[in-house]
């Protein structure tokens, strides 16, 4: 029975067992016990994105980011992205983009607006385009071994 983001079960001899909802549906789907890795921090990491500078982007005009940070071997990472009215900026998958700020549409046209969210499968690419001015941000998915 699933409640409250909690699987409950029982075994044969009748003793219950909580488990995490994700974690269970995961190990459903993937017919294994999902395995954490060894934590690599000790505490969690706090970043002021504010304290770091924009950087213009020579090959993008009217656009500049922050990169924030690159995290394990598997290079998942955190970018801001700051675009003029009009200007453009490529990017490549596996992404998720959000919006903060702004108004702009992709190069196929579908509106961008604040809370807009996209996402850029491994080897897919596509064009932003600014309409008054436009902040998002850019999570770089991990790069997965070919399964």
């Amino acid at each position: 029975m699933f409640e409250k983001g909690v699987y409950t079960w029982y075994k044969p001899d009748g003793t219950k067992v909580n488990q995490d909802a994700y974690e269970a549906v995961w190990e459903h789907v993937h017919e294994r016990k999902l395995e954490y890795p060894k934590p690599r921090y000790d505490r969690p990491v706090f970043i002021r994105s504010e304290r770091f500078d924009w950087v213009s982007l020579r090959e993008c005009p009217g656009v500049e980011s922050k990169p924030i940070g690159v995290f394990t071997e598997r290079e998942s990472s955190v970018t801001l992205y700051r675009l003029a009215a009009g200007a453009r900026l490529d990017l490549a998958g596996p992404s998720l983009m959000f919006v903060l700020a702004g108004d702009g549409c992709t190069s196929d046209g579908e509106p961008l607006a604040k809370h807009t969210s996209c996402h850029l499968k491994d080897g897919e690419a596509g064009t932003l385009v600014a309409g008054n001015g436009l902040e998002l941000v850019q999570l770089g998915l991990p790069k997965l071994p070919a399964q």
